[in-house]
């Protein structure tokens, strides 16, 4: 009796991993998650989600949405349901995406769907129960084929009943420090928590996490013009970590493509992100006034998008005429300051310090603001990159509710390891 139990448990833990199976020999990167209808439905439990999801409809929407699109092809909402509350694997093999879903006696079902809806440049399949999509017919059919493996202190993450989710890099380039990266996401009763460890393979990214240690005070976090609900600090102890930030956006393509958020090309926008980055030297602040901008666009009577204050200042060794060269824009005056106008940022010089508007400065006003709120959970002597929203204010405009909610991200270099955080709770 007892071998039996021993065999039924190894099963039950097999079947849990079951979709490991369409890990390839061969892999960048992978993302698990596990039993998502279990887990999504604690995440529905916390204040935020609750609201969006529950009180706000946006789950009964999206299922309508999906229901209707998929109705023609035969699938009902209990098959979806069915395939999104089963297990999901990401696998990224160079700039391709594998993903698996499932088990579902329905994966096969959505084949046709999956194919319509993507188009023919994604390649669609299903095997044992499992939905398969990929940008690369290749890498589908190397995780189709399996044989691969995810390291036991990876897979050991999983034993705590709280981990959503884990995440595996064997390999990632820095210029030359070399990096592997492990993590988890876990849900509790009032807060979904992520950790990601970046590990150093080689001396050069040892030095690499030297750099980009805090600095250990941050003086910008008393700026008077930080208002609002969203505020990001960059507190980088050394400047050639501005260095380091470059390589790594250099090995990310979809960095150029922010450059049509801003009505430049790929190159024109990487090329500007470059040049400035090199006179970046290691310390930001920025601030977003989300809840005054939503009140008003809820109020006005009038069509208009989401304007919302945002204000920041940047150490940086530089003037407005070399802005100006980089950037474009023309300089102007009013009052006593002088600012570069580059079509909707406007920028001015305080000392080693630029410090960027989304209205031209003489029209910026200060209104409410949770900075309090983000100093008290931000440690300047630990943290390399922090960043708090607040939405408690944002809720209190839209609904006239509050919960507590607030999302939280930071970093820190200790144990020669680089730790990034966040947490939403």
């Amino acid at each position: 009796m007892r071998k039996l139990s021993v065999i039924v448990l190894l099963t039950l833990a097999l079947l849990g991993f079951a979709v490991s199976q369409f890990v390839p020999v061969n892999y960048d990167s992978i993302f698990i998650t596990r039993s998502n209808g279990k887990y999504y439905d604690l995440v529905k439990k916390s204040g935020l989600i609750k609201i969006l999801a529950v009180d706000l409809g946006l789950e009964p929407m999206i299922q309508g949405l999906m229901a209707s699109y998929t109705a023609q092809y035969g699938l009902t909402i209990k098959d979806i349901d069915d395939l999104l509350r089963g297990d999901l694997l990401a696998v990224q093999s160079g700039e391709n995406v594998f993903l698996a879903l499932g088990p579902s006696a329905s994966a096969s079902k959505f084949v046709k769907v999956v194919t319509s809806f993507l188009g023919q440049e994604f390649f669609v399949d299903h095997k044992n129960n499992y939905l398969l999509i990929s940008t690369s017919k290749e890498l589908l059919d190397q995780c189709s084929k399996g044989g691969g493996s995810i390291p036991k202190e990876v897979m050991d993450y999983f034993k705590d009943e709280k981990i959503w989710a884990i995440s595996y890099a064997s390999k990632l380039l820095v210029g030359e420090a070399v990096f592997s990266s492990k993590g988890f996401v876990s849900v509790s009763n009032d807060q979904i928590y992520s950790e990601q460890i970046l590990l150093p393979q080689n001396d050069a990214a040892k030095q690499t996490l030297k750099q980009l240690s805090s600095s250990g005070n941050f003086e910008l976090a008393k700026d008077k013009n930080l208002a609002g609900e969203v505020f990001a600090f960059v507190n980088m102890s050394d400047s050639k970590a501005t260095d380091i930030l470059f390589q790594t956006s250099g090995n990310i393509s979809q960095v150029s493509e922010f450059g049509k958020m801003f009505g430049l090309d790929s190159k024109e926008f990487f090329d500007k992100f470059q040049k400035l980055l090199k006179k970046f030297t290691g310390k930001a602040v920025m601030s977003v006034q989300l809840a005054e901008a939503v009140e008003s666009l809820f109020s006005s009577d009038q069509e208009s998008g989401l304007d919302a204050k945002t204000y920041g200042a940047l150490s940086m060794k530089t003037n407005l005429q070399e802005l100006k060269g980089i950037l474009g824009g023309e300089i102007k005056s009013a009052g006593n300051v002088q600012y570069l106008d580059t079509d909707g940022l406007y920028l001015t010089i305080d000392g080693s310090l630029v410090k960027f508007y989304s209205v031209p400065p003489h029209e910026y006003k200060v209104g409410r603001s949770s900075l309090d709120k983000a100093i008290n959970l931000f440690k300047p002597n630990e943290m390399s990159l922090f960043v708090f929203v607040d939405f408690d204010p944002i809720l209190d405009k839209l609904l006239g509710i509050t919960t507590g909610s607030i999302f939280v991200l930071f970093q820190n270099v200790e144990n020669n390891l680089l730790k990034t955080i966040w947490y939403l709770k």
